[in-house]
């Protein structure tokens, strides 16, 4: 058995096509068939032929590598193969194998380590560049000065490259946007990364409620930046719509890291009842929410048939009058004339930490709310019983400044049971 492999130019550039042709001198006749040799997927067979035509359409740079034609008849007892490399010439982009941090928050004197990985082909050169928060301009920055260092390496076998920056004892002026710039003779392309000082994390995102039965919700956001210290995620649930909701710190649900998907299941509910629920995403500096509640009405009960006859409720915001107050980090402190405690105090962690408990949000069968938290390979259930006597509340007052579209939750009740 004679085998014969033909191409044409074993470099192409990104996005043309090329044809690779295996012959053989048989008989009877061969199944040829085609593989992509590093993970050995079967591209084409083709049974009963002399020859075998296999057109990559549209290369990418991750179709670099060998094809392999293998021939087999029925008299042969083993298989004849040929291998053919095909190396696909591509501009550096941020490597999509990859799920890279961008946001980093740190204390002054901290350390950071940025570690950039591109897909190229073939191998780029990097440059670094820098903008102050307090400036439009970016600066190089130079191997071996102001603090900073890099290396850089390139794996010719799956196309990686990687550039590592290091700053060392972060002081303020080196908080901004720090960008790495790779170049081939294909083109160049960039990946930025900010960095911050340490604060509360940002608020989560996309989240969706939905009531499938008549005592359950299942409830999934996405998560934020963290401001560079560990966060977690606690529920609020409520039966009205005036931004109140009863909180327990036992329904902690673990970060999935920044942009991944957390879940809920919340059990124990009513039927055909609307519940609106709140994310709240808390670390030690403070903590933020959602910027809109999510409600979803329980299905209703009748005889075996699920209904649902109640029309959703007006979702009402109570609205915080200032007053000449400046809704900010520096300004004056409002005293809440029930506690004494600032209108602007964040959640309080320690108060977070201590057990909580859910207002009576209705009747179940069993006279508690259960929630099951499931992440990925990770099931944790909690149980929150429903009437206690010092239940544990959370206003989420919703406010807007005039000097734009920021949205300000203030907590005033946070650590025991409301004044009366």
């Amino acid at each position: 058995m004679d085998l014969v492999l033909t191409v044409s130019d074993g470099n192409i550039t990104e996005g043309s096509s090329i044809s690779l042709v295996c012959k053989v001198d048989s008989f009877p006749p061969s199944t040829i068939q085609w593989f992509y040799k590093a993970n050995g997927t079967v591209l084409l067979t083709s049974p009963d032929v002399l020859e075998s035509t296999y057109t990559l359409t549209n290369a990418g740079c991750l179709d670099t590598g060998l094809y392999t034609c293998s021939v087999r008849n029925s008299v042969s007892t083993t298989a004849v193969t040929r291998d053919i490399p095909i190396n696909v010439l591509c501009w550096p982009r941020e490597d999509p194998r990859i799920n890279a941090n961008h946001n980093f928050g740190l204390s002054t004197s901290d350390n950071i380590t940025i570690t950039t990985h591109f897909l190229a082909n073939p191998v780029p050169y990097f440059t670094w560049g820098f903008q102050n928060t307090s400036s439009v301009h970016e600066t190089e920055l130079v191997n071996g000065t102001n603090a900073f260092l890099t290396y850089s390496s390139y794996i010719s076998t799956n196309l990686s490259a990687v550039s590592i920056g290091i700053r060392t004892n972060i002081n303020e002026h080196w908080y901004g946007i720090y960008v790495v710039t790779a170049t081939n003779s294909q083109g160049s392309g960039k990946i930025s990364f900010t960095v911050n000082a340490q604060g509360k994390p940002k608020p989560p995102y996309e989240a969706a409620a939905v009531c499938p039965f008549p005592d359950r919700a299942f409830l999934s956001w996405k998560s934020g930046f963290d401001g560079g210290s560990a966060q977690t995620f606690i529920v609020g649930v409520n039966v009205q719509a005036d931004n109140r909701y009863s909180i327990d710190s036992a329904t902690s649900v673990s970060d999935p890291g920044q942009h991944q998907t957390a879940n809920i299941s919340i059990s124990g509910l009513l039927a055909d009842t609307q519940y609106f629920f709140m994310v709240y995403a808390v670390n030690k500096f403070g903590n933020s929410t959602l910027k809109q509640k999510v409600s979803c009405i329980t299905k209703g009960m009748h005889g075996n048939v699920l209904v649902s006859t109640r029309p959703p409720r007006r979702n009402r915001y109570r609205q915080l009058s200032c007053g000449q107050c400046q809704l900010s980090d520096r300004a004056e402190r409002v005293q809440d004339p029930i506690n004494g405690r600032s209108v602007y105090d964040q959640l309080n962690t320690s108060d977070v930490a201590q057990a909580s408990v859910y207002s009576d949000l209705g009747r179940s069968n069993h006279g508690k709310i259960k929630l099951t938290s499931f992440l990925i390979n990770h099931l944790i259930q909690y149980e929150m019983l429903g009437r206690q006597s010092h239940p544990n509340f959370y206003d989420d007052l919703h406010s807007s400044t005039p000097s734009g579209d920021k949205t300000t939750y203030v907590n005033t009740v946070i650590g025991g049971s409301k004044g009366k």
